[in-house]
């Protein structure tokens, strides 16, 4: 079985950024309290597919090479914990674009459509980047007043110009992430 799904991989110069925040902050937690995502790992997740067999993730690879959608950009701005300080389970970056709006949308209802998966959609997408994963019971030891209060924003900018087929391999050391194909715009 296959963990597939669909994702915008962020340029080297945004992960180089966003590595050396996540470095920062490290200093800040301490070693147990975060399990931080390796750089070359960090991209927008735009729809989890699940499991699936070898011969559905080949079918699904075919059938995404007819989704069509438009270059467009996306804006990360604000550091924030999910879903608050106090209970955290990630840090991330909030990301903004109306278009990438539309491109879920559209990209909900063709997975909808393929009959390949039975897909649902995500009724609560938020863009986001992930930084790190609480570990819950080191995370809730930390006294409210000593979790830092990630007041940080970016101004960063880039242009989506391809979509990626994902696969995650759960590994003890964390996940594996591997571009099983990568699709640029045809519109």
């Amino acid at each position: 079985m296959k963990r597939i799904f669909i994702a915008i991989n962020l340029p080297e110069d945004i992960k180089s950024v966003l590595a050396d925040f996540q470095d920062n902050l490290r200093s800040e937690f301490g070693s147990r309290a975060v399990k931080w995502v390796d750089s070359e790992n960090l991209h927008i997740t735009l729809a989890f597919l699940g499991s699936m067999r070898p011969e559905k993730a080949d079918e699904m690879i075919e059938k995404f090479s007819n989704f069509q959608f438009s270059s467009f950009s996306i804006k990360l701005s604000k550091v924030e914990y999910f879903p608050s300080r106090r209970k955290a389970k990630l840090i991330w970056v909030r990301g903004s674009s109306d278009k990438l709006l539309e491109l879920k949308d559209d990209l909900d209802l063709f997975l909808e459509k393929s009959k390949i998966i039975n897909y649902e959609k995500d009724s609560d997408f938020i863009t986001h980047v992930t930084l790190g994963r609480t570990r819950s019971f080191d995370y809730n030891k930390i006294p409210l007043e000593e979790i830092p209060l990630l007041e940080d924003s970016f101004d960063l900018e880039f242009e989506v110009e391809s979509l990626e087929i994902m696969e995650s391999k759960l590994k003890k050391a964390g996940p594996e992430y591997i571009t099983l194909k990568s699709y640029k715009n045809k519109k």
